[in-house]
This record gives C-alpha cells, structure tokens and sequence, in this order.
C-alpha cells in the first residue's frame, strides 16, 4: 500500500490499484464542475481528472481556509480511470496483510473507504467505488 497525506489526514491505496504517481506543476481548472474538482492535470498527452481530496474526503472540515493552506505536491491516479487524487506528501509504502485492516461493510456510508488500517490509523481507500463515486459526480457525503 502507498502511504499518503492530505490535510493532516493519512489516506492509503493499495499498490495494486495505483495507475501512477505524478508532480503536479499546473492545473487547468474547468467551469460549472463540483468544488472538489480542481481541474485537469495534462501530463506527457495524457489528462487527469484532479480531485480535491481534502474537499471531498472532509466535506464538513474543508473549510475555506484549509482549502487555502493544503498545497498539493503529487496525483496519485486511481487504477486507469484518469482520476487522480491531489496529496500533499508521500509518506511510504509498504506491505499489508488483510488481518492488519479492520474492514468496513461497503454497503455502510463512505463505501469508498475498505477499512482503517489499524497499526496507521488511516482510511484504506476502496479504489473501484471511489472512481465510480467520482464518475457520477458524487462526493464523500452523497
């Protein structure tokens, strides 16, 4: 899993369902889009959809001045699906066995979150449904 941090917030994703990490230098921000979207990333003609993962993760803690502070360093993309989540660090990577990860039942609130990873205490994120959150336009809360 691959380690990461947004908003004082640690997130993980497995490796498995990593489509990349990549520096991000500017984003073209698009209209009429919902405020966790930041804009599109353009990387060797390639476009990434970029998220405001403190936006959409923390919705209710996101305020204006958060929004303002979180600088974002790197887009971790989701599997193939030319989403990308904005992180600020890059904390480690490491290895994960399903014991050291108290699940969480997807068809509870936040289906994009598989559990907590115990040792951590961080959100394991559940890649498949966040992407099909993130293509229906949906937020954390919806």
């Amino acid at each position: 899993m691959l380690l990461f941090e947004v908003a004082g917030l640690t997130l993980a994703v497995p490796l498995t369902e990593l489509g990349g990490i990549h520096q991000i230098e500017t984003v073209n921000p698009l209209f009429g889009k919902p405020a966790w979207f930041k804009g599109v990333l353009l990387h060797r003609d390639e476009k990434y959809n970029v998220v405001d993962t403190a936006k959409w993760v923390m919705p209710e803690k996101a305020l204006e001045k958060l929004a303002e502070t979180t600088k974002y360093q790197y887009l971790i993309v989701l599997g193939e699906s030319g989403w990308g989540l904005g992180c600020e660090s890059l904390i480690t990577t490491e290895t994960l066995l399903p014991d050291e990860v108290k699940w969480r039942n997807v068809e509870a609130s936040r289906p994009w979150l598989s559990g907590m990873v115990k040792k951590k205490m961080c959100a394991l994120v559940n890649v498949p449904q966040f992407i099909n959150m993130l293509n229906q336009g949906l937020s954390s809360n919806d």
